[in-house]
């Protein structure tokens, strides 16, 4: 049970540690869209109406804006939707390994009782009897 029990907090505080860096990686995401909307307004800028290429390059910027608007979208809908919902459940199974920590010890606790009981020099058979009758 300890085991288990140490699997699950190592569990809880990785997904916790993936689930922060995942908001710091969107976040992050968010802020190369914004620079790169500034960059795409100054090429804009710079760009000579009467240079070649002035139209392709509006659409390879406004493609290339569609594209990081997609990315980080897709990373909030499927990724971090995903992580919140499995990081959500931690809590529940928590509240359960509690409890069936503090069964244990009662379990350890009643079964060291009736242990000495047992091992006494004069024997209380209506305690052990007591002890040992749910």
């Amino acid at each position: 049970f300890e085991q288990c029990a140490n699997n699950f907090t190592k569990q809880q505080n990785d997904s916790s540690r993936l689930h922060k860096d995942l908001k710091s990686y969107i976040n992050a995401v968010k802020v190369m869209h914004e620079t790169a909307k500034k960059l795409s307004e100054t090429l804009e800028d710079v760009y000579e109406p009467e240079w070649q290429g002035k139209e392709q390059l509006h659409e390879i910027l406004e493609n290339s804006d569609l594209l990081w608007a997609d990315y980080g979208e897709k990373l909030s809908d499927q990724a971090l939707r995903t992580m919140e919902s499995y990081v959500s459940q931690f809590p529940e199974f928590k509240k359960r390994i509690a409890k069936r920590g503090r069964k244990l010890v009662d379990y350890d606790s009643s079964r060291h009782h009736l242990e000495a009981l047992q091992n006494a020099k004069k024997k209380d058979e209506t305690k052990i009897t007591k002890v040992t009758t749910p």
